[in-house]
């Protein structure tokens, strides 16, 4: 058996079933429907998540400056909610002195990277834990106009606004660019010794939305000892076995993929995700096999994707 770890899904397309519309900030859902997190957080801990995920993706003063919502306050907020989940969860279904299963895999002798990590090692102690959430600025040229030296004072200030005994893990996810994920890590290393998970959207050829190759992302962030580099958003889950085993060949870091539930289509002006939670485990299942550490998902996955991955648990 090799254990992996099993992050949550989607924030973002769970909130516009209470209203948000693309474009729109979600993060202000902490300050105004903090219920509304706190019952997400919830529902995806009792679905067989081990790893939350606050809802700060775009909490950076660039962004919320402009829908007038203060950086500390929505940090804050988010941390307070997710951990009160946590706490109920745990109030709840009695986990303290549980053993998490592993996860029965066909190809058993490929490497257990996770085990041994710090990450594993928070997880065995603290069974549920909490991931700092740092989305992209999108202000670096060509999507921005802002300095590099700007762009790090935003992810610093995210960082110095969240309470360390507050959240476990740092998770830099949907990285547009190499340069900004080193900002980011650069910021999060300057205040925290917390480990640090990175994750980038790849195109099918294997090229993040900066046209830089895994090669060249694994080359650059080895400089840097994070814990876990991955895979998210991008396509679904089929379209990432091929990027996963890039990454896997590319790394000896522990590798987390967390795919969309498919590729959307319009359905009166929404994306729809019609990829069921079946068709996404069964999809996720060979990349568990050649070695894959953490799994979750992105853009379309609920509460039913997650529950579907922990029945791949050993009962």
């Amino acid at each position: 058996m090799r254990d992996v770890i099993i992050f949550d899904g989607a924030m973002g397309t769970e909130l516009m079933k209470y209203g948000l519309k693309w474009g729109q900030c979600a993060e202000a859902f902490n300050i105004h429907k903090p219920e509304v997190i706190r019952d997400i957080h919830k529902r995806y801990l009792e679905s067989g998540a081990d790893i939350i995920t606050t809802n700060t993706f775009g909490a950076n003063s660039a962004n919320l400056s402009k829908k007038g919502y203060e950086v500390e306050a929505v940090i804050k907020r988010a941390l307070k909610l997710a951990n009160e989940a946590v706490r109920e969860y745990k109030e709840e279904a009695g986990v303290e002195n549980q053993h998490r299963s592993s996860i029965e895999v066909e190809l058993c002798e490929k490497p257990n990277r996770i085990l041994g990590s710090r990450i594993h090692s928070l997880l065995e102690e603290k069974k549920k834990l909490v991931a700092f959430d740092l989305g992209p600025t999108a202000m670096l040229p060509p999507y921005g106009n802002m300095s590099e030296e700007e762009v790090e004072a935003l992810f610093e200030e995210q960082i110095i606004s969240a309470d360390q005994e507050q959240y476990d893990i740092v998770l830099i996810e949907t990285m547009l660019s190499l340069k900004e994920c080193i900002l980011a890590i650069k910021a999060v290393k300057k205040h925290c010794d917390k480990p640090i998970i990175c994750t980038f959207t790849f195109s099918e050829e294997g090229k993040n939305l900066s046209n830089e190759s895994i090669e060249d992302i694994v080359s650059e962030l080895s400089k840097f000892n994070i814990d876990c580099l991955g895979a998210n958003c991008s396509f679904g889950p089929f379209g990432m076995q091929k990027i996963a085993k890039e990454l896997l060949k590319a790394t000896e870091l522990p590798i987390i993929v967390q795919p969309n539930a498919g590729l959307p289509k319009k359905v009166n002006n929404q994306n729809v995700y019609d990829m069921t939670p079946g068709e996404f485990k069964s999809a996720i299942i060979p990349m568990i096999n050649e070695g894959i550490s953490i799994i979750g998902g992105c853009c379309g996955t609920n509460y039913e994707y997650i529950k579907e991955l922990a029945t791949i648990r050993e009962k």
